[in-house]
């Protein structure tokens, strides 16, 4: 009894006071670091020693060739396919309508009926062997149910300019420089006719207002 009680008139003592309170947690921990002291695992760099490192995976540069069909499959054909390719598999009806060199770092604008531009990373797609449809486009970058492909680039450094052919017969030149887009970490969709939200992974849409029917670098 007198040791809880003396325990009891010592934490009467303590409570009322901030500064003795602080002084037992203090006293506590110090007593914790003493009995379970190691050595700091990490350590200490100046502002400009920090290495900046890119978090998108690295992608293996190589030739490949593009091929899109008029009902919108797009094949990514590597060299030692071609070569070894006798035919080309398309569903019925289907037949060849694109075909352009690429690089698997490229990016490829993909022009719609809907007056949208997807971009998209050639990487993205993988590799199609001769027997197979390929990727099919309005499935793969999310489209509406009456949306369709009318046409396929690879705007490669965007220095070049691309030239629409309007319905009206009307042709426009325009800069590809305006379709460079940062990558964002998430999707985000704008109420805008500017832009709009990804379509797929590492791909980004921009919206157009007019009606085209062809577009090709310039």
């Amino acid at each position: 009894m007198p040791k809880l009680e003396g325990e009891i008139a010592e934490l009467e003592e303590i409570l009322p006071s901030e500064e003795n309170i602080k002084k037992v947690i203090s006293n506590e921990l110090a007593a914790v670091n003493k009995k379970y002291v190691m050595p700091r695992r990490t350590g200490r760099i100046e502002p400009h020693e920090v290495i900046e490192v890119s978090l998108e995976p690295e992608v293996e540069e190589y030739p490949v060739t593009i091929m899109l069909s008029r009902d919108g499959y797009l094949k990514k054909m590597t060299d030692r396919v071609l070569k070894k390719a006798t035919t080309l598999k398309y569903k019925d009806g289907d037949k060849p309508f694109i075909e352009f060199p690429s690089s698997n770092t490229h990016e490829l604008l993909v022009f719609t009926n809907k007056s949208q531009v997807y971009k998209c990373k050639v990487a993205a797609f993988e590799d199609t062997k001769s027997a197979q449809l390929g990727s099919y486009l309005p499935t793969d970058l999310e489209m509406e149910p009456d949306e369709s492909v009318i046409w396929v680039i690879d705007p490669e450094d965007y220095k070049a300019d691309v030239l629409f052919v309007f319905e009206n017969g009307r042709v426009v030149r325009v800069a590809l420089s305006g379709y460079v887009t940062k990558p964002t970490a998430s999707a985000s969709r704008t109420p805008s006719t500017a832009a709009a939200s990804c379509c797929m992974p590492r791909c980004s849409r921009r919206i157009a207002t007019s009606h085209w029917s062809r577009a090709t670098i310039a």
